[in-house]
């Protein structure tokens, strides 16, 4: 029985706490890079900003789009690359609108994390929440990434 309960504790540990851990020194890893290393903003995505706004029918925001990548999650993980999704969620934040827009912009997040690796449909949710839940709070202000950034 005791010899059960040493094997269990050790395949749980192995199976949950390593893979948190190794989570969690790359998220701290990419905090820590964003904050002395941002995102650059290129010139081909404000074009890709301004398409967007033009697509969706949106009138310009009063600030200038400025991209900040995958906030507060790396943006990339092995085997897995957010950059394009994470570009495409911070215009939509950008522009900003109504809360179904919001909403939707949310799950198209989720369903682009889903297909960007073999992981994505575990890292899907827990991206999803974060934004859903943290993306219009006082922490996303603070960091220039909540619903509606580009307007004073």
């Amino acid at each position: 029985m005791i010899l059960a309960r040493t094997i269990y504790r050790k395949t749980f540990v192995r199976i949950l706490v390593f893979p948190l851990v190794l989570l969690a020194i790359l998220y701290t890893a990419h905090f820590s890079t964003d904050l002395f290393i941002p995102a650059v903003t290129t010139q081909g995505d404000i074009d890709r900003a301004k398409a967007y706004l033009t697509a969706e029918g949106l009138e310009t925001p009063d600030r200038e789009f400025v991209r900040d990548g995958c906030t507060l999650w790396p943006d990339k993980l092995p085997g897995h690359d957010f950059n394009e999704v994470c570009l495409t969620h911070d215009i939509a934040y950008w522009a900003g609108g109504d809360s179904e827009r919001q909403k939707n912009a949310n799950l198209e997040f989720k369903e682009s994390i889903e297909q960007t690796g073999p992981l994505g449909f575990v890292l899907a949710p827990i991206m999803y929440a974060a934004v859903a839940y943290l993306g219009n709070n006082g922490v996303s202000r603070v960091v220039s990434s909540h619903w509606g950034f580009g307007w004073n």
